[in-house]
C-alpha cells in the first residue's frame, strides 16, 4: 500500500510522501484546519493564528524531529495525565501495519522566539522518535503579528484545545482533559479566574462533543471552585477537595485505618446499590470485626456553590440508603446487620468542616446542615431539600441507622 510507510526500515519521509499525504487528507474539504483564517465555532470570532507554508509553498511540511522542542516549557499538552492511553495500541499498529498518511498530520506551533513545539500528534511523534525516524510530515501554525502573547496563547487554546473531540487517531476528548486544560490555563493566567471567562473556554473547547450544557457548566465550576481563593466567615481560605483519584482518597484514609474491631468500607456517593454485596464480602473476610462503617466520598462537587453541593450529596446519599435498605428488607425479609454503621462522609469543603482530616458523622458533627440556611440567603435549602427533616429521628447517637 503506497499510503503506508514501513518506518521499521524507512527512517525518513520524502517529498513524495508529503504529496501523497496531501492527496489522501484532501485539505480543501477541511478549512477548519487548513484555511487562510480560523474561527472559534462557539462565537465565530476570528482567532490570531495563521498556517505557515513550506519553502515550496506546501501546506504540509517535512520537519526534522530533533528540531521540535518537547520540553514541559513549550508543551501544548491538552490531555489529562499526559500520555495517550491508546499509545500501546497505536505503536503496535504502526509497527505491524506501518505509518499511514491518510490521517491529518501532527500539528506544530512556531513561537515568536523561533521554537517549534508540538500541539497535537504527541503520540505519533513520540513513537516515530522511539523508532529512530528522523523527520515528520506536519503542519505548522504561528501567531499573527500585532497580537499580544496572551491573546495568541488564548487563540491556540481555543483552536486546538478540543482537537481530541474528533481527531484521529488521538482518541476522544474526556472531561478530565477539559479540566486539565482549563486548570493549566488559569495557573498560567491565560484565562482569568472569572466565571464567564472559564465558561467561555469550556464551551468553546467542547463545542463538537455534544455534551449537555449542565455537564459543561459543572466542569467550569469545578475549576473555578478549586482556584477561586474564596474566604469563609473567619477570613480563612475555603478549600474544596476533589476525590476523583485513589491517591486523593488515600491521603484522607490514613487518618482512619482499619483495626481488628472496626473496618471502613469506602464508596463514592451514588453507589448505594453496590454496598450490600460489598458488606457481605467484608463480613465473610472479617467475621470477628465488631463494626463495618460505610464511608462516602463525593468525587468532585458539581455546581458553583460547593457548600450547597456537599450538603445535597449528603442528603441524597442518606435518603438513598434508607430507601435501598428498606427495599432489601421488604424483598428478602432481612434487616441490615446492626454491626453495619451508616452515616460517615469524607469532608470536601473547609468552610463546612475546618478540619479536613476529620470525618463528618451524621448526628455528631454535621450541624452545618442545619445552620447552612442561617448564613446563606440566596437559596433556602430548608425549602428546596427539606434539610431539617433528615437531621434527626433516623439516626441513633453513633450515626448509624436506628
Amino acid at each position: 500500500m503506497n499510503h503506508v510507510i514501513n518506518v521499521r526500515k524507512i527512517k525518513s519521509f520524502k517529498k513524495t510522501d508529503v504529496k501523497k499525504a496531501l492527496e489522501l487528507v484532501n485539505v480543501k474539504t477541511k478549512p477548519q484546519f487548513y484555511g487562510d483564517t480560523f474561527f472559534n465555532p462557539e462565537d465565530n470570532k476570528q482567532l490570531p493564528i495563521v498556517l505557515m507554508r513550506g519553502d515550496d509553498g506546501s501546506l504540509f511540511q517535512l520537519i526534522d524531529i530533533k528540531d521540535i522542542n518537547t520540553s514541559k516549557l513549550y508543551s501544548q499538552e491538552y490531555r489529562e495525565g499526559g500520555e495517550n492511553p491508546e499509545k500501546p495500541n497505536l505503536r503496535t499498529d504502526i509497527l505491524s501495519v506501518g505509518y499511514t498518511l491518510e490521517f491529518d498530520p501532527p500539528k506544530l506551533r512556531l513561537h515568536k522566539n523561533g521554537v517549534l513545539s508540538i500541539i497535537s500528534g504527541h503520540t505519533r511523534l513520540a513513537i516515530l522518535k522511539e523508532l529512530g525516524v528522523r523527520n515528520i510530515i506536519c503542519v505548522v501554525y504561528t501567531g499573527m503579528d500585532g497580537f499580544s502573547d496572551i491573546e495568541i496563547e488564548r487563540g491556540f487554546l481555543l483552536k486546538f484545545g478540543g482537537d481530541n473531540a474528533t481527531h484521529k487517531p488521538a482518541g476522544r476528548l474526556t472531561k478530565g482533559d477539559v479540566v486539565h486544560m482549563i486548570e493549566s490555563a488559569v495557573k498560567k493566567k491565560t484565562i482569568p479566574l472569572v466565571k464567564e471567562e472559564i465558561c467561555y473556554f469550556v464551551n468553546s473547547i467542547t463545542y463538537t462533543t455534544g455534551w449537555h450544557s449542565k455537564t459543561k457548566d459543572n466542569l467550569a465550576a469545578e475549576v473555578f471552585n478549586k482556584y477561586s481563593n474564596r474566604i469563609d466567615d473567619n477570613g480563612e481560605d475555603i478549600v474544596v477537595k476533589s476525590f476523583t483519584s485513589k491517591p486523593a482518597l488515600d491521603s484522607f484514609r490514613v487518618h482512619y485505618p482499619d483495626t481488628d474491631d472496626i473496618k471502613y468500607l469506602w464508596f463514592a456517593t451514588g453507589s448505594i446499590k453496590k454496598i450490600p454485596y460489598a458488606i457481605g464480602e467484608a463480613m465473610k473476610m472479617y467475621p470477628k470485626a465488631k463494626e463495618f462503617r460505610i464511608v462516602f466520598h463525593t468525587d468532585h462537587l458539581e455546581g458553583w456553590d460547593p457548600e450547597e453541593a456537599y450538603i445535597l450529596r449528603m442528603h441524597i446519599s442518606t435518603n438513598e440508603w434508607i430507601q435501598h435498605t428498606s427495599k432489601l428488607d421488604t424483598l428478602y425479609g432481612k434487616k441490615m446487620p446492626s454491626k453495619v454503621k451508616f452515616g460517615y462522609f469524607v469532608p470536601a469543603v473547609s468552610s463546612l468542616t475546618p478540619n479536613m482530616n476529620e470525618m463528618v458523622i451524621v448526628g455528631v458533627n454535621d450541624g452545618f446542615r442545619k445552620n447552612f440556611t442561617l448564613t446563606k440567603t440566596k437559596k433556602s435549602l430548608n425549602k428546596t431539600l427539606g434539610v431539617s427533616s433528615f437531621i434527626k429521628d433516623d439516626y441513633d447517637d453513633e450515626g448509624a441507622i436506628a
